[in-house]
This record gives structure tokens, sequence and C-alpha cells, in this order.
């Protein structure tokens, strides 16, 4: 059947039509194409300046890193990238490019497995880890890299999956341990629903950055955390190419700022941030704050900082 449009008609016919083409056009590519939008709400970004922290996990890894520090480059934004040791062997040149582009590069542990929060693992456990990777690190680096590093205000520190309390560090070490308000979900289970694709689709890992979600559950986007927002990625996965310059241009068309770990105002021992914990929660809370240069130490009760959790997506495990 062919449809016919009257004469009159014609006018409001086409401009319907190019409301359409704008809306297809005027759509960020990360929410387009066959796997539809991400359902989420882009809210408005904070007002004034304000500076988020992009953060790496579980590299260097050959195939990735090298694309993750070219789109950094191409974009001139820094990162953070917390290594973890046992991957360091063949990727020297990973590390010190890190060091050479303006990077700042944080403590994973030697490896993933048996190392996480609560897994039994004793603290001398962890010590010897930490000090193990940090080793591999400045062998990687080289004498003149390495004292670039040492340059670092402070050791960072991520645990694998995130931490409940300040890393054990050995006495002596100037640490801050490090969580993240955000996830991409890049390297989370990809379990597909009815209708999704077989694997991750790239704009999706987009759309939990930059996206707000309020039903059917509450999930917080780097805009509502704001100023000092650390977004979590892994520069070992396959989809996070395709995904990071959409999150930059998001951002810096949004009027973000980029820096590296630590964060101004971070002192020495603190955890500052607490997975999951909304961003209304740090007006009233300082979780772990560390010991501030003109302070005595001020050791939190953790029973006393945790917050009232939101629900947290399955998708959005580190």
């Amino acid at each position: 059947m062919r449809w016919i449009i009257p004469r009159a008609l014609a006018p409001l016919a086409r401009a319907l039509a190019l409301v359409v083409l704008l809306a297809i056009t005027l759509t960020p590519a990360w929410a387009q194409g066959g796997d539809g939008p991400n359902p989420g709400v882009h809210v408005a970004p904070p007002d004034g300046p304000y500076t988020v922290y992009l953060t790496f996990d579980d590299g260097p890894s050959s195939s990735v890193t090298p694309l993750v520090l070219d789109i950094l480059a191409e974009y001139d934004v820094p990162g953070t990238f917390f290594l973890h040791g046992h991957r360091i062997a063949d990727n020297e040149g990973l590390v010190r490019r890190m060091v050479e582009d303006g990077h700042a590069i944080g403590n994973h542990l030697w490896q993933q497995d048996g190392l996480t929060a609560g897994s039994g693992v004793s603290e001398s456990q962890l010590r010897a880890s930490w000090q193990r990777t940090e080793d591999e690190i400045a062998r990687a680096l080289g004498p003149e890299l390495a004292a670039v590093y040492a340059q670092q205000p402070v050791y960072l520190i991520r645990q694998p999956g995130g931490s409940a309390r300040p890393f054990p560090v050995p006495e002596g070490v100037v640490a801050i341990t490090y969580n993240w308000h955000v996830s991409s979900g890049d390297s989370a289970p990809w379990n597909p629903g009815p209708g999704d694709p077989p694997t991750r689709p790239w704009n999706y890992v987009v759309g939990n950055v930059v996206l707000s979600w309020f039903e059917p559950f509450r999930y917080y986007s780097v805009y509502e955390y704001g100023d000092g927002a650390i977004i979590l990625m892994h520069d070992v996965s396959p989809v996070l190419p395709q995904a990071l310059p959409s999150i930059i241009e998001d951002l810096l068309e949004n009027g973000a700022s980029f820096g590296v770990l630590p964060r101004p105002g971070d002192n020495p021992g603190s955890m500052p941030v607490l997975i999951s914990a909304p961003p209304e929660w740090y007006l009233y809370n300082d979780p772990f704050p560390g010991t501030p240069a003109d302070a005595e130490a001020d050791v939190a009760d953790p029973a006393a900082t945790t917050p009232s959790l939101v629900g947290t997506r399955p998708d959005m495990l580190p």
C-alpha cells in the first residue's frame, strides 16, 4: 500500500522528518546503535569548575593499555594506573610510558585472586604483595624514571575489589588507599537478559559513567558526585578503548577538568572514598580521614563510618 500525503500537509511532514533527523544526528554516538541507548538520565553537570579522576586497574596489558595511553594522549588527559605486579614483566615499556606521559602509578598488589578484602589473607601477606609489586615497578622504570615516580607525594594503593579500611602499609610508608565513586562496569561479568547483545556493548560502558539511574534501582553518575569524582575502569577490558573516547568527550563537553591521584586535601593514611556511598553521604562524613600534617592521627571507627548503602547494580561490581 502506498501512502499519499495531501499537498497541504507536505510542509508539516517535511518538518517532522527534519525533527526526527536532527534527533538522530544530535544523539551522542555512544547512545545510538542497534543495542539501543543506555536507559539512564543525563543529569546536569555541577555548577562551577570541577575535576574528575580517571583510574585504570589490573594492567598493564599488551593489547589494551597501549590503546588507552594513545587515547589519553590524543585528548591530553591524565590518568592514574593501578598496576598488578605480575603483569609488568614484558610490559616494562608501557610502565615507563605512563610516567613519561605524565600519568600517576598506583599499586594494585601482585595479583587479583586471594588478595581482596574479606579473603582471609593476613596483613603480612598483603604487605609482602604490595612490596613485591613496588619492587617490580621500580625495576621496570629503571633508575631515572623510578626517581620521577618517587616524586609522587604519596604511594597510591587500591586493593583488588576495593577496601573496607585503609591498606595496612609497612611502618613508615606514606600512602592513601583509593576506592572509587563510579564504576564503568567494563570488566564485570556480563549476563545478558532478553534482548541484550551477547557481549558487553561499548555504549553501555559509557552510560554507566555519565548517566544516572532512578529506577528500578538508584545509581549515581559522575556528574552527581561532581568535583573529586573517581572513575573506575580496567585497561585489560577489550571494550574500554571503544568507550573511553566518548566518556572523555562527554566530560569535556560538560566542563570537567581531569587530574591524577592523589586528590588535593586527601590526607596520608586515609581512605577517603567508600564504595557505593551516595554523594550526599560525603556532606556529613569523612571516612578514615588519615593524618593531616598539622594534626594528630584520627582513627575512624568502621561501625560509625559505614553509610546506609543504596542498592548496587550487579554489573557495577569491580
